[in-house]
């Protein structure tokens, strides 16, 4: 089983596990539980949810079952209000091309 946990100075806001269900095949099936409690620091409601990520190979680094499940569990999240995936306003944008010399 692999448990993947977030912490927000130090205390645990969310969490899934990832149990193997098929006996720990080449290209397995894992079923996943996850929970995020409620975090009045971000604002953040109490949400839970469960999936199968299918035909996962598993001969590659943890981070990518990993990344697979995070994009099930923002598939998951509520899409509007409190709790909502937003784009970060403060990441940077891409530079604009750099202008032809003539």
């Amino acid at each position: 089983m692999l448990t993947v946990e977030v912490k927000l100075n130090g205390q645990i806001i969310a969490e899934a596990t990832l149990q193997n269900e098929s006996g720990l095949a080449h290209v397995s099936t894992y079923f996943c539980r996850w929970v995020e409690g409620p975090c009045d620091e971000l604002g953040i409601p109490a949400a839970s949810g469960r999936f199968l990520i299918k035909r996962h190979a598993r001969r590659q680094s943890a981070w990518a079952l990993v990344a697979r499940a995070v994009v099930e569990i923002l598939g998951q999240l509520p899409t509007s209000g409190r709790g909502s995936v937003q784009p970060d306003a403060a990441a940077p944008s891409t530079p604009p091309p750099p202008k032809p010399r003539r």
